[in-house]
Parts: C-alpha cells; structure tokens; sequence
C-alpha cells in the first residue's frame, strides 16, 4: 500500500531500477540458525544506480529511502549483510529471537575476536558506532537525515518527512523557492 502511494505520488521514481533486475522477489524457508530466518518469507532485493561520488544523491533519492525505511522500521524487515547499510541493521539484532545464543557462541569460538570487525560487532550491538553523524551520510545510508547538512543541501537536497510514511526522514529534492517558503512557515511556527 505504501509503496503503490509513493509510486501514485511518483509514477516515474521506479524507473531508476536495473533494467534487468528491477525488485527481485524469492522465497526463503524457516531457518534453524540463530541468525537464520525465523519463518518463511520473502526476501526483496532492490538493484539500483549508485553514483562514485558519496555526496551525490540517487535519482527519487526520497523514495527509495522511504521505501527502504518502510521495509526495516515499519514492517521489521531483516536486513542482507552482504546487501545493506548501516541504516538498514538499526535494531537489527532484536529482531532474531536467537540473537544471545548466536552471540554466546560467537564468543565462545571466537574470544579473542579474530572473525569480527567493528562493522560486525556494530550490527550485533557489541560496539556502538553504527550511525555515523556526518555530512552526507544519509546520501550513504550511515545515518537517518535529522539535519539538512546529513543531505545535500548544496545539490538542493534537504531532510525531510516521507511522503507517505510520515516516520520517515528522507533526502528529498526542493527547490530553493520551496525550501525558502517551507523555512518561513516553520520559523512562524515556532515563534
């Protein structure tokens, strides 16, 4: 339903996907390791262009984070960790009902820590760090804008609520008239 809006809202925002693999969509079976799927599901993976240059936003930048935000915050979906970034595995580890036992094990076998890195011991909740607050970051999936400079205002990019799903907070492109205007109301306000 959310995502039907965001297209209704943006029929050409889908057209940034891979020509070849667009959303792919496969079916997964329970698993009984402890990271593993917990039931069966549906695994989407979402194959789009990512430019070089981190502080250059995707096209629909805004939809395909709200999309993602949708996907992970309101329909707790598990993140692939070969597949997503920092944003997706926020309260990741709380959704795996056998997350302590993993981490029991892991520790176990491995005390000395030879098989982790930061990234992983980030996404477990071992180390904190996995939001990284800077500018940009949004742009790279570090952080949830909070703070236009976490876009890239300078592109005429500014942090946002969704368009559809209002717990979002998005990049979305505004132009400067916009962005003046929106300024005005939200000083009036506050005032």
């Amino acid at each position: 339903m959310y995502v039907q809006k965001l297209v209704a809202l943006e029929p050409k925002s889908m057209c940034l996907l891979d020509l070849y693999n667009g959303i792919l969509v496969r079916y997964v079976t329970t698993s009984s390791a402890y990271l593993g799927k917990q039931e069966d599901a549906l695994d989407f993976d979402i194959t789009y262009y990512r430019s070089k240059d981190a502080l250059t936003p995707r096209l629909f930048e805004d939809i395909l984070e709200e999309i993602e935000q949708i996907a992970v915050f309101k329909y707790k979906a598990l993140p692939h960790c070969g597949k997503n970034m920092n944003v997706a595995f926020q309260g990741a580890i709380k959704k795996y009902k056998n997350a302590d036992k993993f981490i029991e094990i892991k520790q176990m076998y491995d005390p000395l820590g030879l098989f982790s890195s930061d990234w992983t011991d980030q996404i477990l909740g071992l180390r904190d760090g996995l939001n990284i607050m800077k500018e940009g970051c949004a742009l790279e999936g570090l952080c949830i804008c909070s703070k236009d400079i976490h876009c890239a205002p300078n592109k005429g990019y500014f942090c946002r609520a969704g368009k559809v799903y209002k717990e979002a907070r998005v990049c979305a492109k505004i132009t400067v008239v916009r962005k003046l205007f929106a300024d005005v109301l939200s000083s009036e306000n506050h005032a």
